[in-house]
């Protein structure tokens, strides 16, 4: 079995890319995501890592916080 690893910054040459929540998925698709956790009894924490290379750490974490807080009502 052969495996290919990647440099994590060759992110131009790979087929998928972590980026921050909100500048992947739309948030419609963010809203039926945490809608269907909730039709399905989970009401717990949602844990974010950062791996978007596009942006600082902050930046990526404050993008995500941002989209997540317009997705999930209170």
């Amino acid at each position: 079995m052969t495996f290919y690893l990647q440099a994590v910054t060759e992110s131009a040459d790979r087929v998928w890319n972590y980026v921050a929540v909100g500048c992947g998925k739309d948030l419609q698709w963010w809203k039926e995501f945490f809608s269907v956790c909730h039709m399905m009894g989970y009401d717990g924490d949602v844990s974010l890592e950062m791996e978007d290379l596009t942006m600082t750490v902050d930046a990526g974490v404050n993008t995500s916080i941002d989209a997540l807080r317009q997705t999930i009502s209170q």
